[in-house]
């Protein structure tokens, strides 16, 4: 188990990025959400050791990850959201390489892992490839093989899905699935589908803070009857922004269909919808404060 107790975090310039972060994150996929900036990146930063929290304390399986660093990157396995590369090295070296780094010192037995490393993520065909040369979904898919180096117990990726195609997306989706049986799995995103997709459980993280915490098909069930949609003409958006919670909008046919939150119909022209994890999320976001006035819906 991580677990996480009044986590905070000052940067130099004066930004507050974490504020009492607390979590019980057990085995399994956990989701972390939260829009662009808002402690994602820092949260898993100190997670992976890369960074010492201002206040609070972070331990895994009883073990103090800020005092003993070293004890906790022999279980963890990490994926940033840029992960550095060797561009003219193969992805076999590459990986070999990132193996011997971890730890493993007989050569035989780095090959034999590597191998079943690269087939695991379906990159065996692009062994031989210099990194350089691979698509954004492969590059992603060699980051979550190295992730997997030494079958760790703490595995933590930072926006897996940014920037990748529909299939892509599903591969990568497909190869964290499968790690949640044997490890702590954080994922952590501002993409509401792959927490919806994957996580029995969740948090959102806004402004630093946690703002929500639970199992996703709980916290939907909290808007039951209170998610409104219609579609209304561009001209008339910026009035209904005035009198309506409106949390998020997409166009269709030249059409904006907005989606509004309350407790009551806002209109003939409104029909009651079925919540979604999006509709908690932008919800959630708006009442905290660190939303925009509306979401544009994926």
């Amino acid at each position: 188990m991580l677990e996480i107790d009044g986590l905070g975090h000052v940067y130099a310039d004066g930004t507050r990025a974490l504020e009492g972060v607390t979590l019980r994150i057990e085995k399994g996929l956990f989701g972390l959400l939260g829009p662009n900036g808002a402690g994602k990146s820092t949260l898993m930063r100190v997670a992976a050791t890369l960074q010492a929290p201002d206040e609070g304390t972070i331990r895994f399986d009883g073990i103090d990850v800020v005092r003993e660093p070293d004890r906790i990157r022999r279980l963890l396995g990490y994926l940033p959201q840029d992960l550095g590369f060797y561009p003219g090295v193969s992805t076999f070296d590459m990986l070999d390489h990132l193996a011997a780094l971890k730890g493993f010192r007989h050569r035989n037995e780095r090959r034999e892992l590597v191998s079943d490393l690269l087939e695991a993520v379906r990159l065996w065909d692009a062994r031989g490839k210099a990194l350089s040369t691979l698509s954004g979904g492969m590059r992603r898919r060699f980051g979550i093989a190295q992730a997997l180096i030494g079958r760790p117990r703490l595995v933590i990726v930072d926006e897996p899905t940014a920037g990748l195609d529909p299939e892509e997306r599903s591969r990568c989706l497909d190869l964290l699935a499968g790690i949640g049986d044997e490890a702590v799995v954080i994922l952590s995103t501002h993409i509401v589908a792959d927490v919806s997709d994957l996580c029995p459980r969740m948090a959102v993280l806004a402004g630093g803070r946690v703002v929500s915490e639970g199992v996703p098909d709980d916290l939907i069930s909290r808007l039951e009857g209170q998610i409104w949609t219609s579609r209304v003409e561009p001209e008339d958006l910026e009035g209904l922004y005035a009198s309506l919670n409106i949390i998020s909008r997409r166009r269709s046919a030249g059409q904006i269909i907005v989606r509004v939150h309350g407790a009551k119909s806002p209109g003939p022209s409104f029909r009651s919808a079925a919540p979604d994890l999006e509709d908690f999320f932008f919800a959630t976001l708006k009442q905290s404060g660190a939303g925009a006035s509306s979401q544009s819906r994926t």
